[in-house]
């Protein structure tokens, strides 16, 4: 599905209607974003979707509107602004189904379709799709389920200051015998990432850990057990709690196309974070760094990287990792 503006996302949302009012939708949506006032007597409502204040007005009475008022947490770091689109629905009795917009910092929104219901008290609306993943070149490489609550705030939302993120348990980080770890500094703090193995250095080429963060392309990290290295991971740790929105990865051994292909580059990993959260990302077979954005909206202590699929190399069952960084911002 190719990125949409907000302005078009009335024919995006009202594809079976006809043309003609396809145009008159998309034009009253013109109309909302631009800024014109609501017809005297509309009324606005306030929702919370995922943290951020929303506003739907009750024109058009055919398409529902769910207009950005304070964007917060994950779509603010998302580079979400006020104004803009983030759902557009039609009901069916308790049965809804639409668009919402996909927000990645530098690119712009992409829209996908969702369904869902409302609840029995019109308070709650829950909808799911199958979101976009972007790399760093905006392309969308694959899709993820993603489900969005709404619910209807019964009195304006209160200001960013008022809130505090709730408290979760943190599981302590994985571990395993002969692991190899290496400290990286970072704003605000410092990170360990740790392996669960790591290849033996040969030929005078070392496979550390450390190459995750350090040095050039010619250094990979690469997994040191029997196989594809299913299974194995990275850890990334945090000396505080931080709240994770993507992963940037250079998949495979990138030393040069010779090396990477010869030697297997994962095709699907799976990130779990320390608070429970999981999802499974699937990565291109290609050159370059690879922008992962996560639906993460707890603060975490730790994610963990896991192989779950490789791209088999044409020589070595040998597994690499170029580069990797999580992207993070202040968990308070």
């Amino acid at each position: 599905m190719s990125s949409l503006d907000p302005f078009s996302a009335g024919e995006a949302g009202l594809r079976d209607t006809p043309h003609s009012l396809r145009i008159l939708s998309m034009a009253v949506a013109a109309a909302w974003l631009t800024g014109i006032a609501a017809p005297a007597g509309a009324q606005q409502i306030i929702w919370d979707v995922d943290g951020s204040a929303a506003v739907q007005a009750s024109n058009p009475p055919s398409t529902e509107l769910f207009t950005l008022q304070t964007p917060r947490g994950d779509l603010a770091g998302q580079g979400a602004r006020a104004g803009q689109v983030v759902v557009e629905i039609e009901r069916d009795q308790r049965q809804v189904s639409g668009v919402a917009y996909d927000f990645h910092a530098g690119c712009g929104t992409e829209s996908y379709e969702i369904s869902g219901a409302i609840s029995s008290d019109d308070k709650v609306i829950t909808l799911q799709g199958r979101a976009p993943v972007r790399d760093g070149s905006c392309k969308v490489i694959s899709f993820r389920d993603r489900t969005l609550v709404l619910r209807r705030q019964d009195s304006p939302s209160p200001p960013v200051q008022a809130q505090s993120p709730p408290v979760q348990a943190q599981a302590p980080r994985p571990r395993v015998a002969g692991e190899q770890c290496a400290m990286r500094p970072a704003p605000g703090g410092t990170e360990s990432y740790c392996a669960s193995s790591v290849l033996a250095s040969q030929f005078g080429n070392s496979y550390n850990v450390r190459n995750l963060f350090s040095g050039g392309s010619s250094e990979a990290w690469v997994e040191g057990q029997a196989g594809q290295g299913i299974g194995e991971w990275i850890v990334v740790e945090f000396n505080m709690p931080r709240r994770i929105t993507g992963l940037l990865i250079d998949n495979g051994y990138q030393k040069n196309q010779d090396i990477y292909f010869k030697n297997s580059r994962p095709r699907s990993i799976e990130v779990r974070l320390s608070q429970g959260h999981s999802e499974t990302l699937t990565l291109a077979d290609r050159f370059g760094t690879q922008h992962l954005t996560l639906v993460a909206s707890a603060p975490a202590t730790w994610v963990q990287i896991v192989i779950r699929d490789v791209y088999p190399g044409s020589r070595y069952t040998d597994t690499a990792i170029t580069k990797l960084s999580v992207e993070s911002a202040p968990a308070n």
